[in-house]
């Protein structure tokens, strides 16, 4: 799923594109998506701790395709969802590391 949208910054427009790639399923294919990319955006699940060990991966797939100086962030998604599968300070540390 794509989602696109144009900014306004500082009297430039910055186009920016929002891709969800549906999981590791597809992890060879997502690589044209974010080839050239100027910032990653990593979104996991608080409420599923697999989705949090996934990020590893994701961090080393991209890794290959993405200049490793580009801005980062980590994204955890759910905060709605009461029953934490990932605390704060584990995201927190995780997100240290981008």
């Amino acid at each position: 799923e794509l989602h696109v949208e144009k900014l306004r910054v500082a009297n430039n427009f910055v186009k920016y594109q929002f891709w969800d790639t549906g999981g590791k399923k597809y992890a060879q294919v997502h690589c044209s998506y974010y080839r050239g990319a100027h910032a990653l955006i990593i979104v996991y699940d608080i409420s599923d701790r697999k989705s949090f060990e996934e990020l590893e991966f994701w961090q080393q797939h991209t890794d290959r395709f993405i200049d490793k100086n580009i801005l980062r962030a980590l994204i955890g998604s759910k905060k709605d969802i009461n029953d934490r599968g990932v605390t704060r300070e584990e995201a927190e540390q995780y997100a240290q590391k981008l």
